[in-house]
């Protein structure tokens, strides 16, 4: 009996790094797809904007994904839950750019998602001090906006 061989592609990340990835997890990527679809992957694939660890989360839910492909619904939402609530800021941030840039939907809707959740039935104080914005409006001009 022959065991199936996994492609793998190879990815270079801004920071140098390498990765191998299964083509049935890197493709979960419009834009690798495309680039697999119309290059042969001998070469690595360059991603100049995206650093190894963000690309090691963002193929680990893509994994996870694929695994996922038949289990029920729930199992899904709670690992995507559990997956997003463990990431801090920062990594959070380099996340939704990084699926933005890779063009991974599923990733970049639930990223999205905890983005709006921790804004959701915060005023604007809070707001600034969980994302860490410097309040630029003069005085009375948040008052003038909210007008708008």
């Amino acid at each position: 009996m022959e065991s199936e061989v996994t492609r793998m592609i190879k990815i270079r990340s801004c920071d140098g790094a390498m990765l191998d990835v299964p083509e049935a997890v890197a493709v979960q990527s419009r834009l690798i797809r495309h680039v697999v679809e119309d290059v042969e992957a001998e070469h690595p694939i360059p991603l100049p904007f995206i650093m190894a660890k963000t690309l090691t989360l963002a193929f680990e839910d893509c994994t996870k994904q694929a695994d996922f492909a038949a289990a029920p619904k729930t199992e899904i939402k709670d690992w995507d839950k559990q997956f997003v609530d463990a990431l801090l800021m920062d990594a959070l941030y380099d996340l939704v750019e990084a699926s933005n840039y890779l063009a991974i939907k599923e990733l970049m809707d639930l990223c999205c998602e905890r983005v709006a959740g921790m804004i959701r039935e915060k005023n604007v104080e809070k707001v600034h001090t969980t994302f860490d914005i410097v309040n630029d409006f003069p005085p009375g001009g948040e008052d003038e906006f909210e007008k708008l």
